[in-house]
């Protein structure tokens, strides 16, 4: 099955709880802690959320026309 191009901005429940603790402005090392995986593990997630959301770093997270977007997002 082919995803449609509202899908590639979808995010999964463990996407949606990472995203909660990047806006939290928690550290790889915390998140990575938080949620008992490996820092690897978490830069990967958080690469994959960024690149899924079209933005290039965790920063552009918390301008005020991504926090509505954010806001916005369905879960898969």
């Amino acid at each position: 099955m082919r995803k449609g191009s509202n899908d590639a901005h979808q995010v999964t429940p463990r996407e949606s709880e990472i995203l909660d603790l990047l806006r939290l402005r928690q550290s790889n090392k915390e998140i990575a802690e938080y949620l008992r995986i490996r820092v690897g593990i978490a830069k990967f997630h958080i690469a994959h959320i960024l690149s899924k959301l079209q933005i290039s770093s965790r920063q552009d997270l918390f301008t005020d026309d991504f926090r509505r977007i954010l806001n916005k997002l369905p879960l898969t």
